[in-house]
C-alpha cells in the first residue's frame, strides 16, 4: 500500500502487522532517517547482530533465508536491503510467497511511478511504499531553527534570513548544520549574522552556491566540475536547481537596482540577507555579464525546469545539468561579447 503522508510517521513508529516497507526518493537524508526509525521500532538497535542483517542488492538471494530466520534472542528479526533496484522484485516476491515472523526494509533512491519495486510495494496489502521528497525552502527553514530550539538556541532577523537563502534541502544536511551551529555558540544563546557567516560560511548549502556562481560568472568547467561533485554526494537536483534560482533573483533585483540609477556597491549592500564578504567579488563581476532581461530569461527558464524535475518519472539530474551548462555557455559567450568591445 501507498501510504498517504499523514500516516507516514504512526507507521514509522509502529508498522503493526505489516511485513514490509520501501523507503525510497529524491531526499537520501530523509530515507536514511526513516530506515532507521523503522529498523529501531521492530528491533530496538541498528547494530543488533541477533535482530538485524544487512543485504546488497549483490547478496539478494539469500533473502528469503534471511527473512524466514528466527532470533536466537526472541523477538522480530528485520532484514535491511540496501540501494535496491528493479532487480530486487523477483527476490521480494519470492521472499514473501514463503511465511515468516521478519520484517523486511527496502531502501532505495529515486524510482519512477511505474517502477517495479513501487507498483509491488503498493499492491501488496502487508507492505508500505514511503516516498522521500526533497524540502522546500521554508521547511528547511523550520527544521532548522526547530534543530536549534532543542539547544535553546535561535537565530536574530539577520542570521535567520542569510541561514535560509543558503539551507540545503537535505534534512540530514539541515540539522547537522544547525547542531554545528549551536556547539559554536555555546554557551550564548543567540545567533548574529557574523557567528553564522563564521560557523558556516563555508558549509550550509556552499555546493549548491558554488554551482550558482559558477554558472552566473561563465566559468563552465568550474560549474560543471562543482554540480558533478554535489550530485556524486547526493544532492537533490531540485535543490540545485532552487539555489541557483536564489542567486539569479539576488543578482536580478541589483541589475534593475543598477539600471534605475544605483551604483553596484549600494545595491548590493542593500541586499538581506547580505553577500556574504567572501563571495562579493563573484557576485559583483556576475552584475557586469548579465542585463534584466537576460536574469528574466534564466529565472524563467530555471522555474520551467524545477517544475519538470517534480514530474513524475522525470530524468531530473539529466534536466539539471542542462539547465547549468546553458547558464555558464550564455553567460561566457556575453563575457566575450564584451570583451570584443
Amino acid at each position: 500500500m501507498k501510504l498517504e503522508a499523514r500516516r507516514i510517521e504512526a507507521y514509522l513508529a509502529d508498522p503493526g502487522a505489516s511485513r514490509a516497507a520501501l523507503v525510497f526518493g529524491e531526499d537520501a537524508g530523509l530515507v536514511r532517517s526513516r530506515v532507521r526509525r523503522l529498523i529501531v521500532s521492530i528491533a530496538g538497535n541498528v547494530e543488533d547482530p541477533f535482530r538485524t542483517v544487512s543485504l546488497s542488492r549483490d547478496s539478494l538471494a539469500s533473502l528469503s533465508a534471511e527473512l524466514s530466520s528466527r532470533s536466537l534472542i526472541g523477538g522480530r528479526r528485520v532484514v535491511h536491503v540496501s540501494d535496491a533496484t528493479d532487480a530486487a522484485c523477483a527476490f521480494v516476491e519470492r521472499a514473501f510467497s514463503q511465511p515468516s515472523e521478519g520484517f523486511l526494509v527496502v531502501e532505495a533512491g529515486v524510482l519512477a511511478a511505474k517502477s517495479k519495486l513501487r507498483v509491488l510495494f503498493e499492491k501488496l496489502s502487508d507492505a508500505a511504499s514511503i516516498p522521500c521528497y526533497p524540502l522546500e525552502r521554508v521547511e528547511a527553514g523550520a527544521l532548522f531553527a526547530r534543530t536549534m530550539a532543542d539547544f535553546a538556541v535561535r537565530l536574530d532577523k539577520d542570521a535567520q534570513g542569510w541561514v535560509e537563502q543558503r539551507l540545503s534541502l537535505d534534512r540530514d544536511r539541515v540539522m547537522g548544520d544547525a547542531r554545528l551551529l549551536a556547539l559554536y555558540l555555546h554557551p550564548r544563546k543567540v545567533a548574529s549574522l557574523a557567528d553564522v557567516q563564521s560557523c558556516l560560511g563555508d558549509g550550509a548549502g556552499s555546493t549548491a552556491e558554488d554551482i550558482a556562481y559558477a554558472a552566473m560568472g561563465g566559468l563552465v568547467r568550474d560549474a560543471d566540475r562543482v554540480l558533478d561533485a554535489a550530485l556524486g554526494d547526493g544532492a537533490a537536483p531540485v535543490a540545485v536547481i532552487v539555489a541557483v534560482l536564489a542567486h539569479v533573483t539576488r543578482l536580478h533585483r541589483c541589475v534593475s537596482m543598477m539600471a534605475g540609477g544605483m551604483s553596484a556597491t549600494d545595491a548590493v549592500g542593500s541586499l538581506r540577507p547580505p553577500v556574504f564578504y567572501k563571495r562579493q567579488g563573484g557576485f559583483v563581476r556576475s552584475l557586469t555579464v548579465w542585463s534584466v532581461t537576460g536574469l528574466a530569461d534564466a529565472a524563467r527558464m530555471l522555474g520551467a525546469t524545477e517544475l519538470g524535475c517534480k514530474q513524475t518519472g522525470a530524468p531530473a539530474e539529466m534536466l539539471v545539468r542542462n539547465v547549468v551548462a546553458r547558464l555558464a555557455l550564455n553567460a561566457a559567450a556575453r563575457i566575450e561579447r564584451r570583451s570584443r568591445g
